[in-house]
């Protein structure tokens, strides 16, 4: 999978502003592991695997406040979370050859972050 699709800006104000509806720094592993599945969704990108969603938090660079340290999962990790999106009805994935595919998630959350920062020109 490509990143370059991804808009960066707007997943750092969307991670990292303080006045963002939920702060991701509190988050724990499994919330923050959907939420890339999330913004995933709204750009577009179907297709993934484990190691794209790492990628994504290794570019990210999301510190938890909990212990100071950037959130880095472990492909492991990744794929315990998302086993668990194969059985969910409203945010689904199915999951073939190490490729998890989005069969339908709700990325309303992080599009109304980003089109309410669009509008008051913080990005």
């Amino acid at each position: 999978m490509n990143l370059l699709s991804i808009d960066f800006n707007e997943v750092q104000y969307f991670y990292k502003n303080p006045r963002s509806l939920v702060d991701y720094s509190q988050m724990q592993s499994f919330s923050l592991i959907k939420s890339s599945v999330e913004i995933f969704s709204y750009y577009g990108i179907p297709d993934f695997t484990a190691g794209d969603i790492r990628d994504f938090f290794e570019k990210l660079q999301l510190v938890q406040k909990k212990n100071n340290k950037v959130f880095l999962p472990s492909p492991k990790k990744i794929d315990g979370v998302l086993q668990c999106c194969l059985s969910e009805t409203q945010n689904k994935l199915s999951f073939q050859n190490g490729i998890y595919h989005i069969v339908s998630w709700n990325h309303s959350g992080y599009r109304y972050e980003i089109e309410a920062a669009h509008a008051m020109n913080k990005l």
